[in-house]
C-alpha cells in the first residue's frame, strides 16, 4: 500500500528595499514621507494575509525598508497570529557598524522572529605554492 504524503503549501512574501540613505528622507522616520510609506506597506502586507493567503514573511534584516516592513509584520501578528517572520541574515556582522540604537532595533526584531536563518560563513582559506 502507497502512502500519499501531502504537502502543505504555504505562500510566502520576501522583503528588501532601499537602505535610509536612498531614501528621500533619510534617517527621519517622523517624515510625513516615511510615515506614509509604512503605511501604504502595512495596507500591501494586509492585502497579502487576507487576498493572498500569504503567511509568512522573510526580511533580509537591512536598515529601511527591511526592517520596516518586519516591525509592521511582527505589529500584525497579534491580528493575525498565524503569519511568521523569518530573518534571513547575510552574515554575523551585519549590524556590527550601526549605532547602538539601530543595533538595539535589530537584535528586538531579531528576538521575535519565528526563524533565524544566516548564510553559511565560508572559512577564508589561504592557498600556499610550494
Amino acid at each position: 500500500m502507497h502512502r500519499r504524503r501531502w504537502r502543505t503549501t504555504m505562500k510566502t512574501c520576501a522583503f528588501t528595499g532601499h537602505r535610509p540613505q536612498h531614501l528621500p528622507f533619510g534617517m527621519n522616520e517622523n517624515d510625513e514621507r516615511c510615515v506614509r510609506l509604512k503605511e501604504i506597506l502595512k495596507e500591501e502586507i494586509i492585502n497579502l494575509i487576507e487576498k493572498e493567503d500569504v503567511t509568512h514573511f522573510i526580511t533580509g534584516m537591512a536598515l529601511g525598508i527591511d526592517l520596516y516592513a518586519a516591525e509592521i509584520v511582527l505589529d500584525l501578528k497579534a491580528r493575525y497570529p498565524n503569519i511568521t517572520l523569518e530573518s534571513a541574515i547575510p552574515c554575523e556582522t551585519q549590524s556590527v557598524k550601526w549605532s547602538a540604537a539601530q543595533r538595539e532595533r535589530y537584535y528586538d526584531i531579531a528576538a521575535q522572529c519565528d526563524k533565524k536563518t544566516m548564510k553559511a560563513v565560508k572559512k577564508n582559506i589561504r592557498r600556499r605554492t610550494v
